[in-house]
């Protein structure tokens, strides 16, 4: 299956299982949708809850659930909203800043005291730290406001990768060059990717008499992930679509398997592209995705990606 971008494939996907569920009357648990790696869940996750199918991801967390994700939308949160207590004790000292879980309680201990937010507790004359923290948190306030003043006029895309660079999340995931470190960046990166569709879609449907910067803000998209992590919490039953990585399939098997993202530099994956060893790991791994299948399997790639 041929699509032109990756989520037109994601699309086409959860198309096709609904309607092998009714023509084959395939229960949940007997369809898996296989990947090269984990942030290409995203989509597959979003479009399968847009037609109400239920899902779990193999071997991992739904997409918003993964720490390096909760820690960026985290830091998104607080731009929008910097008395949210959860995303700010979530990010305050992560990446290190020097301001320590010391002083913290202290934060913590003057708000509940003076019945105020934790965010005006930083500011409180009594909050007794050393100049170290309390440079720290100078800087921190300092940049989380700067992003406040922005968050209701700017590009949410565009707010959200300065947020990214600046808090200092980028340049710790880089600095990880292991494969699970990789799989991380390319997970924020697809928080990104995300908001830009948000924000194109937004536009595109808006009055062209209207700015349309409410309708794309960033705001207006942690308004829309709130819905799909609301959505991770509800699930109930056992009759789940199993969505997981290509290493994970090994001895499973179902009656209708999708093997997605068959393109160059993907699956095969680029790392492999030069080292014949790698390329022959990749087709094994191609081996292990389509011999879970039974009786039914889709293999699709996307041009854009």
């Amino acid at each position: 299956m041929k699509c032109v971008t990756d989520d037109e494939e994601a699309r086409r996907v959860s198309d096709l299982i609904l309607e092998q569920k009714h023509r084959y009357h395939l229960p949940n648990s007997e369809i898996a949708v296989l990947y090269r790696t984990n942030a290409q869940s995203r989509k597959f996750e979003e479009h399968l809850r847009k037609i109400n199918l239920q899902y779990r991801v193999f071997g991992g967390m739904s997409f918003y659930q993964r720490k390096e994700v909760k820690d960026l939308v985290a830091y998104l949160r607080l731009a929008v909203n910097p008395r949210d207590e959860e995303a700010l004790r979530r990010v305050i000292n992560f990446p290190t800043r020097g301001i320590s879980d010391a002083t913290v309680d202290k934060i913590s201990a003057i708000a509940g005291a003076t019945n105020t937010t934790m965010w005006e507790a930083m500011l409180h004359p009594a909050l007794d730290v050393t100049d170290r923290a309390k440079k720290s948190l100078f800087g921190f306030r300092t940049m989380v406001e700067d992003w406040q003043k922005r968050a209701a006029t700017e590009s949410a895309f565009k707010l959200a990768a300065e947020i990214l660079r600046k808090s200092g999340l980028h340049e710790l995931l880089k600095s990880d060059t292991s494969p699970e470190g990789v799989g991380r960046l390319e997970n924020v990166n697809a928080v990104l990717d995300a908001i830009s569709e948000f924000a194109d879609t937004q536009l595109a449907n808006v009055d062209p008499a209207l700015s349309g910067v409410a309708e794309s803000s960033l705001a207006a998209y942690l308004q829309t992930i709130t819905l799909l992590t609301d959505a991770d919490e509800k699930a109930e039953g056992s009759d789940f679509i199993t969505l997981m990585s290509v290493h994970s399939a090994k001895n499973l098997e179902y009656k209708s398997v999708f093997v997605t993202g068959l393109e160059e530099q993907l699956f095969p994956s680029f790392m492999s592209l030069e080292d014949p060893k790698g390329l022959v790991e990749e087709r094994r791994l191609f081996y292990v995705a389509i011999t879970p299948d039974k009786e039914l399997l889709t293999i699709s790639l996307a041009h854009n990606r």
